[in-house]
């Protein structure tokens, strides 16, 4: 069975900060919610949290660069690697970007999740764990079955 995009993974009116994590290829679907919501004048801080396995598969850097350039608030872009090994020249981030979640939860952000099942479900537990409300996380799984976000732990 195929099914096609719901149609749920967008910003929703707030003023409240953005945690954007996004891992592998779910950096595309957080680009174009970026996009839109500059586009809207968007004035919310952001972080935007990008998981990746080693540095050649970080993509998109110069359009996150220019995105963060136009942003009216502030912008905080965090590249983390999960297989940089202690030998390589990655000077950022190493471990599971899910790791990062903790140290940018104090301002009562909004999550927006896009990636792999596995990220997907580590972030939601990590939010939820934080007290986090559910209607405050929003994610794009990657499978083709419905997540429902706001059921208890």
């Amino acid at each position: 069975m195929v099914v096609g995009p719901e149609g749920d993974f967008y910003l929703r009116p707030s003023a409240a900060p953005l945690l954007l994590v996004a891992g592998g290829s779910g950096l595309a679907p957080i680009l174009a919610l970026l996009e839109e919501a500059l586009a809207a004048g968007a004035q919310r801080s952001v972080t935007l949290l990008f998981g990746a396995r080693e540095e050649r598969d970080l993509y998109a850097l110069d359009e996150i660069s220019a995105l963060a350039a136009q942003w009216r608030a502030s912008f905080h872009f965090v590249p983390v690697l999960s297989g940089a090994t202690s030998d390589s020249n990655w000077q950022g981030a190493r471990g599971l970007v899910t790791e990062l979640i903790p140290k940018f939860l104090e301002n009562g952000p909004h999550a927006y999740l896009c990636g792999p099942p596995v990220m997907i479900d580590s972030a939601v537990l990590m939010l939820r764990g934080s007290a986090l409300p559910c209607d405050h996380i929003y994610a794009d799984r990657f499978t083709p079955h419905h997540y429902p976000l706001a059921a208890t732990a």
